[in-house]
């Protein structure tokens, strides 16, 4: 099948988790036999390429030189007359271009939404902000480029009721399909391996997290629950790898909590060398805030396709370490979260078996081969 795949407010080179979404999902779904033309946007000092996209044979990269919807749309029609796909597929929450190119050239459009914009806002203060830019216009216009879509992909079932109750999407119009985690790169590591090649200590007993540092991932709550952890456990670290606005707050609460000799905030780590942090630690930290739309986070899938237990908040999408790939604790419960890490840091049979139990479910339901079949799917019911 040849898929116009576009991806126009993603960085097709960033660091990410949409970049790395886009770029993971693109490559399966070429791995899997389809042909892609890929739309996104590259930096100026990079308009040379992707090196993880250009070496896949089955993808070209197509980057518009404006960024404008009108210049957007001419760009677009003139790749389709060229590329002649058999659908379009648009990863944006406000899918007006695909929308817009499905009409006028008679193309089956599916839209791939990742979250709930007005929520997000509101998660980070910015309500007021939302209202005023949304508005019901833009809502009835959203409305509207939705309704023109053959098929919705939500990545949670909260999204999906959520664009339900704001927009009225049929249920029966979308479907569920969740993230999911490169297995090649992300795999279980010799831990000793890891923490020499990253230069940690060898008996450390080390706790992470990875991600961007943004308010609803809760990182806060793993910092403040350090003390207590270092209490029970006094060779006990914690490594934050990622960047993001709230890495300054984070560093002076660790500041302020005398907690500088055992948290090392990383900043930004290149994505192939991410799996070393996690195959380097023993318990993995996903302790979300409370989203209604729902998460369906890479890092978790990446984490438990390492090998490792994880330790995560009790919120939509995480059900599935109830399967024994790890423990879950109540959002925002610092107490509960240092207790469960103790718990875990101190029954390496019980990490281990956690961990082997994860990488199997991540290779039966979360690989992003497993992801790029579903969505395959989705896209050969809709092309007549």
């Amino acid at each position: 099948m040849r898929i116009l795949f576009l991806a126009l407010d993603v960085d097709l080179s960033g660091k990410t988790g949409d970049s790395s979404h886009v770029r993971e999902l693109a490559n399966s779904l070429s791995g899997i036999g389809n042909t892609l033309a890929l739309v996104g946007y590259l930096p100026e000092d990079l308009k040379g390429g992707v090196p993880a996209l250009e070496e896949n044979d089955g993808i070209s990269i197509h980057v518009p030189k404006r960024r404008q919807g009108m210049s957007i749309l001419r760009f677009c029609s003139r790749l389709i007359r060229n590329f002649r796909p058999d659908v379009i597929y648009e990863r944006r929450f406000s899918a007006k271009i695909g929308a817009t190119l499905g009409a006028i050239h008679k193309l089956p459009l599916v839209i791939e939404i990742n979250g709930l914009v007005d929520e997000e806002l509101e998660t980070i203060g910015k309500t007021k902000q939302a209202k005023k830019v949304s508005g019901r216009t833009r809502r009835t216009l959203r409305k509207r480029f939705f309704s023109r879509a053959e098929k919705i992909v939500a990545v949670t079932k909260g999204i999906k009721t959520g664009l339900n109750e704001r927009y009225g999407i049929p249920l029966e119009k979308m479907v569920v399909v969740h993230n999911g985690a490169n297995t090649e790169l992300f795999k279980p590591m010799d831990k000793d391996l890891c923490r020499r090649e990253l230069n940690l200590k060898k008996d450390g007993k080390y706790l992470l997290f990875v991600g961007n540092l943004i308010p609803w991932q809760g990182v806060d709550d793993i910092i403040k629950a350090i003390p207590s952890v270092l209490e029970a456990i006094p060779d006990s670290e914690l490594l934050i790898v990622g960047d993001g606005p709230q890495r300054d707050e984070l560093e002076k609460l660790a500041e302020n909590l005398g907690l500088t000799e055992v948290i090392r905030f990383t900043g930004f780590v290149p994505y192939d060398r991410v799996p070393l942090y996690i195959g380097a630690s023993e318990v993995c930290l996903a302790p979300k805030k409370v989203l209604g739309s729902g998460y369906s986070p890479l890092k978790l899938y990446e984490y438990m396709a390492c090998g490792r237990p994880v330790i995560a908040s009790r919120v939509e999408g995480f059900q599935v370490l109830e399967d024994g790939a790890g423990l879950l604790f109540e959002p925002d419960n610092v107490e509960e979260l240092a207790t469960k890490s103790v718990e875990l840091l101190s029954d390496q049979e019980l990490m281990d078996s956690m961990g082997q139990r994860g990488r199997k479910i991540v290779e039966e339901e979360y690989s992003w081969k497993v992801v790029a079949e579903r969505v395959t799917n989705v896209l050969q019911g809709v092309v007549k």
